[in-house]
């Protein structure tokens, strides 16, 4: 089963100069229902979020033609399956299935291991985009650059991607303890390649179904749901 979410996001902001800018947004999303109580549902299950986004700017919202468009998508790899698959506490939760106990810590905690989608991939076509966006949205690259440094490389002078339009991918390795990133834009290929990340980190940006990311923080941080001992 899948949860199903549309809305409509309105912002508008009156500029000393008397001009009015407007931003809409219209997400539509469609989120997973993951077991959180059976392990071998969970691990079983193909865990896949999809988020169809229509972004518009202007000072007239109806007659404006500066668009973006974003499709993501989230799942859960086969190597990160295998992984969770592999793990000693997936194999106690297994043994403890066999003896009627699925609510013990190893269980809880590798029920929700299975549930984590490490794929994401990102299609972004725009249109007409105000110069304020690019300043903001190259201003943003730059400092992710200058941040991973150690990570990062790019090709400015072979690539020759289709126009208005960004391919990004996110792909966490199978333990989560790292990322890659890259990005295939008009006139640039970038990559970030083996982010280390901390585990505060991790629980905050891999998406899971059926948590927000501060509850998987507040999770790991506090220990509230599930014991640190048997972590995956």
């Amino acid at each position: 089963m899948q949860d199903r979410y549309a809305a409509l996001v309105y912002v508008r902001h009156h500029c000393a100069n008397g001009h009015k800018n407007a931003v809409a947004m219209f997400p539509s999303i469609e989120i997973p229902t993951a077991p959180l109580t059976n392990y071998q549902q969970a691990i079983n299950n193909k865990p896949a979020a999809h988020v169809d986004a229509k972004i518009t700017f202007g000072e007239d919202l109806e007659k404006s033609h500066s668009q973006v468009y974003i499709k993501a998508n989230m799942e859960r790899s086969a190597e990160r399956e295998q992984y969770v698959r592999e793990q000693p506490i997936s194999a106690l939760c297994e043994q403890q299935i066999r003896h009627g106990n699925n609510f013990l810590p190893a269980c809880q905690n590798a029920t929700l291991a299975a549930g984590h989608m490490d794929k994401y991939r990102f299609q972004i076509k725009y249109e007409n985009i105000p110069e304020s966006v690019k300043n903001a949205t190259y201003k943003a690259y730059a400092l992710a650059r200058h941040l991973g440094w150690e990570y990062h490389s790019e090709d400015l002078v072979s690539a020759n991607n289709e126009p208005k339009k960004i391919n990004l991918q996110v792909r966490f390795s199978p333990n989560l303890r790292s990322a890659n990133v890259s990005i295939h834009a008009p006139k640039m290929n970038a990559k970030f390649e083996n982010v280390r990340l901390a585990r505060e980190v991790s629980a905050a940006v891999v998406a899971h179904p059926n948590f927000k990311p501060t509850e998987l923080v507040s999770q790991y941080i506090f220990g509230k749901h599930y014991n640190r001992k048997y972590s995956c």
